[in-house]
């Protein structure tokens, strides 16, 4: 199995307040240390992702992932994540709880989904190339919550490499002698 990272490709909508930049999908990739913040409730991001493009032969698993924290000195802040088609309509949702982690980002993510419709439909690479996350504040905080990253991780199958069988008369033998390469020639010298 392996696992890719999808980061967010473009806006679709948003009201937070950017801590850089004037696009949120920009400060919203895996791995940046600017965020975005809100202290109301009701406020959200649309994002759309980028295309999945591994050779796969199965998708095991989508699964969303934010980075963040509460501001302040204790309590939680709820965020409610959704991943979503293209029409803007949930695959998943999820809540998270962010606490302030001392000022430090903690990693939430929803759980490894491992079907588009939470029954029997395997993912596909269009549904993956269609996703979006929206996320939104739940509650109402003086000291504000930041986000710094939403990602989606992906864990797919990669294609098995059929290793080529021959026949015992391809196969060269050397018994008590060397091989050498010499000027892009192979010499046998014998014992």
């Amino acid at each position: 199995m392996a696992t890719t990272i999808l980061n967010p490709d473009a806006d679709v909508s948003g009201d937070w307040i950017l801590s850089t930049g004037s696009d949120f999908y920009a400060i919203l990739d895996y791995g940046d240390n600017h965020y975005v913040s809100t202290t109301q409730t009701g406020r959200s991001i649309r994002m759309t992702y980028d295309d999945f493009t591994e050779s796969f032969d199965s998708i095991t698993s989508v699964q969303a992932c934010i980075t963040g924290h509460r501001g302040g000195r204790s309590g939680t802040h709820d965020v409610t994540v959704d991943i979503e088609n293209a029409s803007n309509t949930n695959y998943y949702s999820d809540t998270h709880a962010l606490t302030p982690n001392g000022g430090n980002p903690a990693t939430y993510c929803s759980s490894a989904y491992t079907t588009s419709d939470g029954g029997s439909t395997n993912w596909t690479n269009s549904d993956l190339n269609g996703l979006r996350i929206y996320f939104q504040s739940d509650e109402n905080n003086a000291d504000g919550v930041g986000i710094y990253s939403a990602y989606i991780n992906v864990v797919y199958t990669v294609p098995s490499v059929s290793i080529p069988t021959y026949p015992s008369d391809d196969n060269v033998i050397i018994k008590n002698g060397q091989i050498e390469l010499k000027n892009g020639m192979i010499e046998i010298k014998g014992p």
